[in-house]
């Protein structure tokens, strides 16, 4: 089999204050991710297509992008810094909304555009500067990702990268552009996540990584400033803080930190450094700093940290659940934050989990133990 990180060099033209530590409860910092990669749902009705940061999310609705939460960089693109609690319409049009560490990513007919947290210059604006509303970036993309401090994107089929590199995780071994503007990794990939220190793509229908590797999250050995191949072949993933699921022939599969039981291996301490089977049948997954959602059936299944009550089991105890475990909530989609979650049915939305930033979107800064409706204004 061919190399695609050496693919990807051939193909692709080469262009181109440390926040306080995550245990993680500091605003300041960010994983979803998120973060996390925004789903596509067959009946985008209401509110759709979230994507949650370490306090704060994103979501459509009618074409424009909805906000709610923690503020403090301009995130929100709701003209002040203010946190918000209800979500609110910032009138910018966009076909998809992805958020990172505490700041978020646009599509505009495949325009990628850039708005909160700049540190390190993850939003790949050539500066350091946060905005306050979505800013052009000037790159056209298929993929994006937002990693703790490091972008992730694809364009023209490779992963490029923006932002900080302690961790090896900026993964560029050719490119000399600067950190603070997006510079080729040249590994062809079809789909690249991120949440922490780390990333994750799929390349030729495996699965790569990079980064930091304290917790076995990479899935491999060897060098982790340059992309390496896992050899598991995957059919989707989402990244956690120091953990990945995979989607493998309708079944979970999970590799790394597994403290909270967010490996689903009814362990509930240690790591798993290869990919490990969970048997678990499920049609969507998403990973939270340290749990995750799935569906199966219709129905919402978690796993892992309990801390602030986002895995609404209803006890608001911080008992990590090891194994996965339907909490009967029926659903069509699913969202992960930091420390809390979405689900959608139907056009319901509900909310559940911490509540510090009104991130929950529920007009107050309780947190909830078991999922709760959603109103919008």
């Amino acid at each position: 089999m061919s190399n695609p990180l050496l693919a990807g060099i051939l193909l692709a033209t080469i262009s181109m204050p440390a926040i306080a530590d995550y245990q993680y409860r500091s605003p300041m910092g960010m994983e979803f991710s998120p973060a996390e990669v925004t789903s596509e749902e067959n009946m985008p009705t209401g509110l759709h297509s979230l994507s949650c940061g370490i306090y704060h999310c994103y979501g459509l609705k009618d074409g424009t992008v909805w906000s709610v939460g923690y503020n403090s960089y301009g995130q929100l693109a709701r003209e002040s810094t203010a946190h918000q609690n209800t979500w609110g319409d910032t009138g910018f049009a966009a076909d998809k909304i992805i958020a990172g560490i505490s700041g978020g990513f646009a599509l505009v007919n495949g325009r990628l555009w850039a708005v909160g947290y700049n540190g390190y210059g993850l939003l790949g604006l050539g500066d350091s500067t946060h905005r306050h509303s979505f800013v052009d970036t000037g790159h056209n993309v298929t993929g994006v990702a937002g990693g703790r401090y490091t972008t992730y994107i694809i364009k023209n089929g490779t992963v490029w990268s923006a932002g900080r590199n302690d961790q090896g995780q900026r993964a560029r071994t050719t490119s000399i552009t600067p950190a603070d503007e997006f510079g080729d990794t040249g590994l062809v990939a079809s789909k690249v996540v991120s949440r922490g220190n780390f990333a994750m793509a799929i390349s030729n229908g495996t699965v790569w990584s990079v980064g930091q590797n304290n917790y076995d999250q990479l899935a491999r050995s060897g060098t982790n400033s340059i992309w390496g191949d896992t050899g598991f072949v995957a059919d989707d993933i989402v990244a956690g803080g120091h953990h990945t699921y995979a989607l493998k022939d309708g079944v979970i599969w999970s590799v790394g930190y597994d403290h909270y039981g967010q490996i689903g291996r009814a362990i509930g301490t240690g790591t798993q450094p290869t990919w490990f089977n969970t048997g678990q049948a499920a049609s969507k997954i998403a990973a939270g700093w340290r749990f995750g959602y799935a569906i199966n059936n219709g129905e919402v299944l978690v796993v892992g940290d309990n801390d602030y009550g986002q895995l609404s089991l209803g006890d608001g105890s911080s008992s990590k659940q090891t194994a996965w475990v339907s909490v009967g909530q029926a659903a069509n989609d699913i969202h992960t934050g930091y420390y809390f979650g979405y689900v959608k049915s139907g056009d319901q939305l509900f909310a559940s989990g911490r509540n510090g930033y009104g991130e929950l979107g529920l007009g107050d800064n309780i947190r909830r133990n078991s999922f709760t409706e959603v109103t919008l204004p």
